[in-house]
């Protein structure tokens, strides 16, 4: 127990407040109000002074941050070196969110609806709820305080399957709302042929789907989605009034192998504020000819459909058209709808020892008329690429049951620009002879630790720009290093044997740029770990494991730059994973968190002082928590997890004060 004297300041960090007790004669006014300053530490034990000025303006009311009651943090902190029931070296932070309430009555077509999708979003805050609602339509919302831009309503019971939210505009809950909600539906209908044939009625998914798209308006959904299963060549639906385009999505097995993505199946924008008919009859051309790669069928590899020709219309970015084909024939046909097209083909296929395993977007031909009946030949001819793969000279060993994967991105403006192709190879040699269009190309080879023992996985840039344009070699010897050391998280090595986290290698060296890796980090009793890595200058992170760590908030935290690996040589370099023990009471609306989800109910989303995020959770059933953080400064969103507080919609928002956990430390050198 500490005495207390006239000149002590007693000191409890509260979310967007400071309450304390100090001389009258202090008038300093913090700036921003609500930072808190560590500044120094005690005379005896090592804990942290926490001082702050007399109280000042107001924590700002669009954060969710309020002041926690004093009674509940039940530890105290004083300016004179006093601790009550504090543990050494803890910040106490209040974590206490607000909470406004928006309530009203919400309606359908005039009458009570019978359930809703609410969604807030502001500049830094959002929010989400759903529930049935009372005969009566009758709702009362719990959401995070904040200022929302836009406040959107999605009336339950408009059609089974429709989707889209109504602009109500912007909602301040800084203070409580009321609102009245209201949404009016109308019925469309009318034919769905395509070619003069009725669709083929399908489920899963549904044969005719709408997308409907218009300008935002209050009072009016600016995006909708629906879809039904059409009946003898016809549909009927409803929707939301408003004033939008009409693009249809249709399944191949609705339209004899044809599919339809966001198709546009109205030509102007549709006025829809009463009953009204859409008839859907798509008029198409019939395109036959023979595909092939190097003269034969492209391969039957799959049950059912193995590639597809995806249609282009000019000025369009992607493929609104789809033609599915089965392989092992040379001859296609197919029906579209008429238009002007680029066509591409692609394929997914399975694991192979010669050609690509999937193939995207290769292009066949730039533009053919299909505004009547049209004819495509095209003989993809490909050239060989020969070589092996080795780690420091060595070659890889066979690896039963294991495929490798290689990326090769097509370069824009060369042939085969905007491609795609993966091959996923057998190991059943160290030595390949692939196949590949001729082109240019970024070349990505997938390491594992099937290739050599603790190697990392992860992106390892073989070309960047790899010239296909006849018979080619590309031999793959990838040069390694060792990083070692030991890791201690809070003084302590982690759990021998049990993954406790995970490292994150970033390659500078510009020859290597984009090379990306990771390894789980399983450490020795003594915290002793070894990975190999291929040879660069590497930026790298650590996030910890919160499923073995749960009181520690995760991040990437920077470990170490410019470790710079060679080939061959053991880099040793110990990391001391250090935090700060930050506590206090939590409560959401002024309650307790309960225990509802399994899982974590609320938490905090924080940005460090070097752009990190750091994400951390609660699982209810206490009034205080406890959180490790890595030294530093941070801004904090409170976060709210889907049903972790009842009847308060699920999201985020700015909570207002900044925790100050220490001081940072500079960014680490790796040991050379």
């Amino acid at each position: 127990m500490v005495n207390r004297t006239s000149s002590a300041m007693v000191l409890v960090v509260s979310a967007a407040a400071v309450f304390v007790a100090c001389p009258p004669a202090s008038t300093a006014v913090p700036d921003p109000a609500y930072e808190i300053t560590i500044a120094g530490t005690t005379r005896d034990a090592g804990r942290p002074v926490m001082v702050v000025p007399d109280a000042g303006p107001a924590e700002p009311d669009w954060v969710a941050g309020e002041p926690c009651p004093p009674e509940s943090f039940g530890r105290l902190v004083f300016d004179d070196g006093g601790v009550e029931d504090t543990p050494d070296g803890a910040i106490v932070f209040g974590l206490c969110a607000a909470v406004r309430t928006v309530s009203g009555q919400a309606l359908l077509d005039g009458r009570p609806a019978s359930g809703f999708k609410l969604q807030f979003k502001g500049a830094s805050a959002n929010g989400e709820y759903e529930k049935l609602l009372p005969p009566t339509g009758q709702y009362d919302v719990k959401v995070l305080r904040s200022n929302y831009d836009i406040f959107y309503y999605q009336p339950a019971g408009v059609f089974a399957t429709h989707e889209g939210l109504i602009d109500f505009g912007r909602v301040d809950l800084r203070e409580n709302q009321s609102r009245k909600l209201e949404g009016r539906t109308h019925t469309l209908a009318g034919s769905a042929l395509f070619g003069g044939l009725p669709f083929t009625p399908t489920r899963l998914p549904n044969d005719t789907g709408l997308e409907v798209y218009g300008a935002s308006r209050l009072g009016y959904a600016a995006a909708q989605r629906v879809s039904t299963q059409s009946q003898a060549g016809s549909y009927e639906l409803k929707l939301l009034e408003g004033q939008f385009a009409v693009y249809l999505n249709a399944p191949p097995a609705a339209l004899y192998g044809t599919e339809l993505r966001r198709f546009m199946a109205y030509p102007t924008q549709l006025v829809f504020d009463h009953d009204q008919a859409l008839d859907i009859d798509i008029p198409t051309a019939t395109l036959e000819g023979e595909i092939t790669i190097d003269n034969m069928p492209l391969p039957d590899r799959r049950q059912g459909t193995d590639f597809s020709l995806n249609y282009t219309i000019p000025g369009e970015r992607e493929a609104t058209v789809l033609t599915h084909h089965e392989g092992g024939y040379r001859t296609i046909t197919g029906m579209v709808p008429k238009a002007e097209y680029g066509i591409t083909l692609s394929l997914v296929g399975t694991p192979d020892k010669t050609y690509p395993a999937e193939i995207y977007a290769v292009p066949l031909v730039g533009a053919l008329d299909l505004r009547r009946d049209g004819r495509l030949t095209a003989n993809l001819g490909t050239e060989f690429i020969e070589g092996s793969i080795s780690i420091d000279g060595v070659p890889v060993r066979p690896r039963p049951n294991y495929n490798w994967n290689m990326f090769m991105y097509g370069f824009a403006g060369t042939a085969n620009s905007q491609s795609f192709l993966e091959y996923r190879v057998p190991l059943e040699s160290a030595s390949f002879q692939l196949r590949a269009f001729a082109g240019n190309y970024y070349t990505v080879l997938q390491l594992s630790d099937e290739f050599a023992e603790d190697l990392v996985d992860g992106w390892f840039v073989v070309d960047r720009f790899k010239q296909v344009q006849g018979p080619t070699r590309m031999p793959i010897d990838i040069k390694t290093g060792y990083y070692s050391g030991k890791v201690l998280i809070d003084g302590k090595p982690p759990p021998a044997g049990q993954a406790s986290g995970t490292f994150f290698f970033a390659n500078r060296a510009p020859e290597y740029r984009n090379s990306f890796f990771r390894r789980r980090l399983v450490t020795a009793e003594d915290g002793q770990f070894r990975i190999r890595l291929p040879v660069g200058d590497y930026d790298v992170f650590f996030i910890i494991d919160r499923d073995l760590y749960p009181e520690y908030a995760a991040g990437w935290r920077l470990t170490a730059t410019q470790l710079l690996i060679r080939q061959s040589e053991m880099i040793n370099d110990n990391i001391e994973y250090n935090t700060v023990l930050v506590t206090g009471p939590i409560r959401v609306g002024g309650q307790v968190v309960q225990k509802l989800i399994g899982g974590e109910e609320v938490g905090v989303r924080m940005e460090r002082y070097d752009g990190r995020m750091y994400e951390w959770g609660f699982s209810g059933g206490g009034p205080n928590y406890r959180m490790r953080v890595p030294p530093g400064d941070y801004k904090v969103d409170f976060v709210i997890n889907r049903g972790g507080v009842e009847g308060t919609a699920w999201g985020a928002a700015p909570f207002g004060p900044k925790l100050h956990a220490g001081s940072p430390d500079a960014p680490p050198l790796a040991s050379q």
